[in-house]
């Protein structure tokens, strides 16, 4: 895939949501998975910094601190919701 990062563990992580849920971003081979609620669900890069889920009209678009590390991410919903998620330490 021509969008797909060249290093994903950059994205592994824990992200915590406002709400004070933690999303825990694991690498499986060459994928990332997602694991908020219940079992681990696949990430699909869309873009460099995109990506999105099964079945899920979300997109997830990562964002960066000044040293070029993810800091966190924004979910974005079809029906306008936007989530912010930390990357914790």
């Amino acid at each position: 895939m021509p969008n797909q990062p060249t290093n994903l563990r950059a994205f592994v992580g824990r992200y915590r949501w406002v709400a004070g849920e933690v999303d825990t971003i694991t690498l499986h081979g060459n994928s990332l998975t997602s694991a908020l609620e219940g079992s681990p669900t696949p990430q699909f890069f869309i873009g460099r910094d995109s990506a999105t889920y099964p079945d899920d009209l979300a997109v997830t678009t990562f964002y960066y601190n000044r040293d070029h590390k993810v800091a966190g991410y924004v979910y974005r919903r079809c029906d306008g919701q936007t989530v912010r998620a930390s990357k914790l330490p």
